[in-house]
């Protein structure tokens, strides 16, 4: 299977949470089901981490890392830096709880 990310969201600028969101349940789906799924970035000009993680990194909290991995693939080459994006995206998701302690420490007003 393969999904356009601008087929579902409409928009040639991804940035936000709720975007990810409309995303995520096909990935989801097709994790679950065990099917191989290809995503691509093609025709979007710009793409945030907020919207990686809701669309995308959500996959490594609910399976396993390998699973995932096996699953998804994604179009680096559509779009420039997708491929740093997401490098920060899956560390995020897979370190979880030591990013949450980064993020409290640093918004944390001493």
């Amino acid at each position: 299977m393969k999904i356009v990310v601008l087929d579902i969201v409409n928009k040639s600028i991804v940035a936000f949470h709720e975007e990810g969101l409309l995303v995520f349940p096909i990935l989801d789906n097709a994790i679950k089901n065990k099917e191989t799924v290809e995503v691509s970035f093609d025709g979007i000009e710009q793409c945030t981490t907020q919207f990686l993680h809701s669309a995308i990194g959500k996959l490594y909290l609910n399976y396993p890392i390998d699973t995932v991995d096996k699953f998804l693939v994604i179009d680096y080459d559509t779009l420039p830096n997708l491929k740093t994006k997401m490098d920060k995206v899956r560390w995020s998701a897979l370190n979880a709880e030591k990013y949450g302690q980064i993020i409290s420490e640093a918004t944390s007003i001493s």
